[in-house]
């Protein structure tokens, strides 16, 4: 399973970035909490985006020799999701609450395990994991874009 704080880390990013939203947000809909994680997790930039930085959290946290994104990076990457919730119609209490929502959490971590197994690596098994990091930036893929081998 992917650590815990894999994914707290990857929400984390996304609730510091929240905090320096700069651009006017559309007005929130009223909406419960429970509609507003079905509009977010449906969404493809949003679930996509997070899942993203799952993954790459997580071939980061099991492989030495790859980087993630630097603090000012994440932030590039984290803001224009936030921005695109909140035109959504997402509060930022919502948006909080999302990406803190153990379930959805869970939902995140079995796609990021359905993601590497689909790539035939394991993610338990860190050889596996840093096989696929380093083939995801030899692809420049999303995930291999965000991602630097020492």
């Amino acid at each position: 399973m992917v650590a815990a704080s894999t994914i707290t880390r990857a929400a984390a990013a996304l609730a510091m970035f929240m905090a320096l939203a700069l651009a006017p947000a559309a007005p929130a809909l009223a909406m419960s909490q429970q509609e507003a994680n079905a509009l977010l997790r449906s969404d493809e930039r949003v679930w996509g985006g997070l899942l993203n930085a799952a993954i790459i959290a997580h071939i980061v946290r099991e492989c030495d020799h790859i980087e993630g994104p630097s603090r000012f990076a994440r932030r590039a990457y984290f803001l224009p999701l936030y921005n695109h919730a909140r035109r959504m119609g997402a509060s930022r209490a919502q948006i909080e609450a999302f990406v803190e929502d153990e379930a959805e959490q869970a939902r995140l971590e079995a796609e990021v395990y359905r993601y590497i197994e689909s790539t035939g690596a394991r993610p338990d098994d860190p050889a596996s994991v840093c096989a696929l990091g380093r083939a995801e930036i030899a692809a420049r893929s999303p995930v291999g874009r965000r991602l630097t081998e020492r």
